[in-house]
């Protein structure tokens, strides 16, 4: 072992120049030890013996490890590593034996961390500069690290080791990172975001079916990093301006953030429909959910919005608004009623302060409010607002439900009073 370490030194074509069988011999004969070792009787071995043992599977997995760097580049040898960690804990699962399951999340997250080594943007748009060469490195090593950390954490006895367990959360992330940054190979920043946010719902999904927390919290930053990366680099002109380069309803300015919305909605349903084991729990998950349904309005907002304030005529942008506030918060109240999601009931809500900013964005000393099918538009919200405050009055708060009743008839004279004042002018 010492003349072959010796004799490697830094290669051209691969990344260690050596003897690859010489390390294949080397570490066959190792692990041939430590299997001796492990299946001889207890009372034939002296105590230094035994304590060789764990030694001789670590060298001998690392030797075996070696031969990759001494035959391939980084890429082969980050592949190569991810399925040899990959089969390493397979056999560890199925030995019981934590020491090969400790050497394979090392070999697994060394993979990981010697291919994202080797990466820097280039591209056009701002990605990563390997390309679908890249994208498919990443994530065929980010699905190995994946597919090893689940099969390793549905191990009660896996589960059991504390320390494990936290070198297990941290392959799962590592894998997540692989997977995630794997679109931005291909894509522009501004169609990850929609990619991230899509990934992060499934994360929600997986870090509740595994009651993993760190994964889920993983996700919900990816929401975050989604979010900031479109509107860093994919936000198509500032202040929602029109541009000749834009098609109404068939640019990422609209299904971007429409995506970021649903897919925030999405895991706010995943984390509704869970039943928490305590009172700390359900108030955390009672948080997130709505943290989650704040950060899908808020999105869903922003499409439409953008979408009104880019393409629609100015004279016909309130009537529209108004359209498109009631509609979406139409669609919130029926699925609160299906689905007796009081989450999502407290969304209708919204619809008042929506038509308060409404009026004092326009209001002036000759303000018309039903100019311009704007009487569509304040007929159907205030039908909408009524009605949902109909459907759902078991499932709104008595105080947020009594004020919506006094705001809303607020509102409602207050349209109809400058309707008034204008047609007396």
């Amino acid at each position: 072992a010492l003349a072959l370490i010796g004799g490697i030194t830094f290669g051209t074509d691969s990344l260690l120049a050596g003897s690859a069988l010489g390390a294949l011999m080397v570490g066959g004969a190792l692990l041939t030890n430590y299997a001796l070792v492990r299946r001889s009787n207890p009372d034939q071995l002296s105590e230094a013996e035994r304590d060789l043992q764990p030694w001789f599977a670590i060298m001998g997995l690392s030797f075996l490890y070696m031969v990759a760097p001494l035959l391939f580049a980084a890429e082969g040898t980050a592949i190569t590593w991810g399925l040899a960690g990959l089969v390493t804990l397979s056999l560890g699962l199925r030995q019981q034996l934590k020491i090969l399951i400790w050497a394979a999340l090392a070999i697994q997250l060394l993979g990981g961390w010697l291919f994202l080594g080797h990466q820097h943007l280039g591209g056009e748009y701002g990605e990563l500069a390997s390309g679908w060469h890249g994208m498919v490195v990443s994530t065929l090593l980010g699905a190995m690290m994946l597919g090893g950390a689940v099969l390793a954490l549905r191990n009660p006895d896996v589960r059991g080791d504390s320390n494990l367990y936290r070198a297990l959360t941290a392959t799962l992330l590592a894998a997540l990172v692989l997977l995630n940054l794997a679109v931005l190979f291909v894509l522009p920043w501004r169609l990850a975001a929609a990619a991230w946010a899509v990934s992060g719902l499934a994360i929600l999904w997986l870090s509740l079916q595994l009651e993993m927390r760190a994964s889920f919290f993983f996700g919900l930053a990816l929401q975050v990093v989604a979010g900031a990366s479109f509107v860093a680099f994919g936000a198509p002109g500032p202040f929602f301006l029109y541009s000749e380069d834009l098609r109404p309803l068939a640019h990422s300015g609209l299904w971007t953030p429409l995506t970021l919305a649903l897919a925030a909605l999405a895991g706010a349903w995943q984390l509704h429909r869970r039943h928490a084991k305590d009172a700390e729990e359900a108030l955390q998950r009672i948080l997130q959910e709505a943290l989650l349904i704040v950060w899908g309005v808020a999105w869903w907002s922003y499409a439409l919005v953008g979408e009104t304030l880019r393409f629609v005529p100015p004279s016909h942008q309130p009537a529209t608004l108004l359209l498109a506030a009631a509609g979406s918060a139409l669609l919130a109240g029926t699925l609160a009623v299906r689905l007796h999601w009081h989450m999502m009931s407290m969304i209708t809500l919204l619809l008042l302060p929506a038509g308060m900013a409404l009026v004092m964005r326009d209001l002036h000393p000759l303000y018309h409010p039903g100019a311009d099918f704007g009487w569509l538009g304040w007929l159907t919200l205030f039908c909408v607002h009524f009605l949902m405050l109909r459907k759902l009055d078991t499932q709104l708060p008595s105080a947020l439900r009594s004020a919506s009743h006094v705001l809303g008839a607020w509102l409602l004279l207050t349209v109809l009073s400058l309707e008034l004042r204008y047609a007396l002018m």
